[in-house]
């Protein structure tokens, strides 16, 4: 057997018919191909979601499965889960992700022409906390159309970013043996993945984001019942801090802003197409709809916006 060029790691908690089963049924047409390995890992859920992915996966023998005895948390969990991988790229998957169809090709070819210095790679997505996020309004099924808009007009392009959220993330092999994986210090989750990527910034590595790739992501479906929740956050925000006290949690519409400055840069160099038009769109869009609630915030944020969205206009006269 070839060995793959990613290994697919999808990490599952309880909720199989919610989440687990629709990220299998997105993903399984696409992973024919034997540049792709897929293994479960389930969680040690604490409902009968082990046993419906034993019964889910009888006809698919292409699949690996574990099945851990503790709830080891979203580091112990993908850490195991790499430790069973052979490919050159790692790419870890929350359950509550749905891949739409050709992203996970698109992923794929942006891999294969990345220079060394780029270490991760993840996509666009309906809900994460950085420049990943497009702000697509409406329930599930209209989210997905919309952004079957964008899949379908390519813009072969990547752009970098400051940090990567983990809901989906390729990670060079390399990279992950180098900083020896995910920190279990942040126990069941949240903020391993930033402290990821700054061990990962610190080393000279690159971030980008895979404008072609679109995954559909619930957010929050493994502690959206957990009481716990905000204490956990609170927690681990102070490790994080204490461990990279110049690190900049930078709110998504900074990151969105980011994206717009690289697209207008894109634009000014020449390197310019019909889906980053649409793309420029969309996050024209998001960035007037994100706004924060303080109105002094709010003043502040458009003083800090207004040359970006001057240019932004006179983009659109010239097209007009």
């Amino acid at each position: 057997m070839c060995k793959p060029y990613i290994d697919l790691i999808l990490l599952s908690y309880g909720k199989f018919q919610t989440t687990t089963q629709p990220c299998l049924d997105s993903l399984l047409p696409d992973i024919k191909d034997p540049a792709f390995r897929l293994t479960i890992i389930d969680n040690c859920s604490p409902d009968d979601s082990a046993e419906q992915i034993r019964n889910y996966i009888k006809n698919h023998s292409q699949v690996r499965t574990f099945y851990l005895e503790s709830n080891t948390g979203f580091a112990g969990g993908m850490n195991f889960g790499a430790s069973q991988a052979t490919a050159e790229w790692l790419l870890l998957v929350n359950s509550d992700t749905v891949f739409l169809a050709g992203a996970l090709d698109a992923l794929y070819n942006a891999l294969k022409s990345q220079p060394e210095n780029v270490g991760m790679v993840g996509p666009i997505t309906n809900a994460a906390g950085n420049g990943q996020n497009y702000d697509f309004q409406g329930d599930k099924p209209t989210v997905i159309a919309e952004a079957m808009q964008l899949q379908n007009l390519p813009s072969h392009t990547l752009i970098p970013t400051y940090r990567l959220d983990f809901f989906c993330v390729a990670i060079r092999r390399s990279l992950w043996n180098e900083l020896q994986g995910l920190d279990p210090i942040y126990g069941l989750g949240y903020y391993e993945d930033t402290d990821f990527s700054m061990r990962a910034k610190a080393l000279g590595i690159s971030m980008m984001i895979c404008e072609d790739a679109f995954v559909y992501h619930m957010g929050s479906s493994s502690f959206s019942t957990n009481p716990k929740t905000k204490a956990l956050i609170k927690r681990n925000k102070k490790i994080f801090l204490k461990r990279h006290p110049d690190a900049d949690l930078y709110h998504q519409r900074e990151g969105n802003l980011q994206a717009i400055e690289e697209y207008l840069r894109l634009r000014e160099g020449g390197c310019w197409n019909d889906g980053l038009e649409l793309r420029l769109k969309h996050r024209r869009l998001t960035l007037l709809h994100n706004q924060p609630r303080s109105l002094f915030k709010r003043w502040l944020w458009h003083r800090k916006i207004l040359g970006t969205l001057a240019k932004l206009d006179s983009c659109s006269s010239q097209i007009i």
